[in-house]
């Protein structure tokens, strides 16, 4: 609903998180496939037009509202949450906490992270530091995504999302059999 939050609110401040691509489309995948047994034929076309849209929203938005507009990585976030997070309290103008590095519900009431990757009966706050080590988030979408052509069609697909956030990319722009 960008258009009505920019008419409501001329000044408001807009922060989104982005993720790899092809972790976020196969955690989908993964998702739906543990959900209805099977991935349903018309996933692929679903996500990739959602992720299009969310590549339009991208390009329109950061040249209209230029520093009111934040894009984060989630690998960054990952990687270094504290400086991260410090970074987008200077963006938004207000003092950093510490209360920022721990997530919670409005109640103040710990969330806790939630896959579908998470092995049955063991709750991810157990290993949550080695579950998102990138070579484990790798190996994950890797495991789903398991067709090159499917890798090639997202990377092609999103190239400019990949260049813009410094997703390296497996494929190059044409594929040889």
């Amino acid at each position: 609903p960008f258009e009505d939050i920019i008419t409501d609110f001329p000044q408001a401040e807009i922060l989104m998180i982005v993720r790899d691509p092809r972790a976020s489309i196969a955690g989908l995948f993964h998702g739906r496939a543990k959900h209805f047994g099977h991935l349903p034929d018309y996933t692929f076309n679903m996500t990739m037009e959602c992720w299009f849209q969310g590549q339009d929203m991208w390009r329109k938005y950061r040249d209209l509202l230029g520093p009111r507009y934040k894009i984060i990585k989630n690998e960054d976030l990952h990687d270094d949450l504290e400086t991260n997070m410090r970074a987008i309290a200077k963006w938004l103008d207000i003092d950093f906490s510490e209360k920022m590095l721990y997530s919670t519900f409005p109640s103040g009431k710990p969330c806790l992270p939630d896959s579908l990757y998470r092995e049955e009966g063991k709750p991810l706050i157990q290993y949550e530091d080695i579950f998102y080590l990138p070579e484990n988030v790798r190996k994950r979408w890797m495991e789903v995504l398991k067709d090159p052509k499917e890798i090639l069609m997202i990377e092609v697909l999103l190239k400019d999302i990949f260049k813009e956030f410094g997703y390296k990319r497996m494929t190059k722009d044409t594929y040889l059999s």
